[in-house]
């Protein structure tokens, strides 16, 4: 019944963050915070999350190309550009 359920709180489990919510990548800085957050292991600081390599980034989106988590979409505009070429239409 919905009266025997209660609130329990997670068990810690070493220094993890718990959930991280999936964002739409047009939200901008959010998703590539979200994305460097995935791939660094124990940032302390904004300023450790945003630094690749000794080289502070202006900005995640940048740190996120330089750090390889994210490649350009070159690959995918040419597979676009292929199937135009070859496609009929009515």
């Amino acid at each position: 019944m919905k009266k025997d359920r209660c609130l329990k709180p997670r068990k810690k489990k070493g220094n993890t963050i718990g959930r991280l919510l999936w964002i739409l990548p047009s939200r901008g800085e959010l998703f590539y915070l979200r994305r460097m957050l995935i791939v660094l292991k124990g940032p302390l600081c904004y300023a450790n999350i945003i630094t690749v390599q000794n080289i502070v980034y202006l900005t995640f989106r940048e740190a996120c190309f330089a750090s390889g988590s994210l490649d350009d979409d070159f690959e995918f505009i040419e597979a676009i550009k292929n199937a135009n070429d070859w496609s009929f239409g009515h």
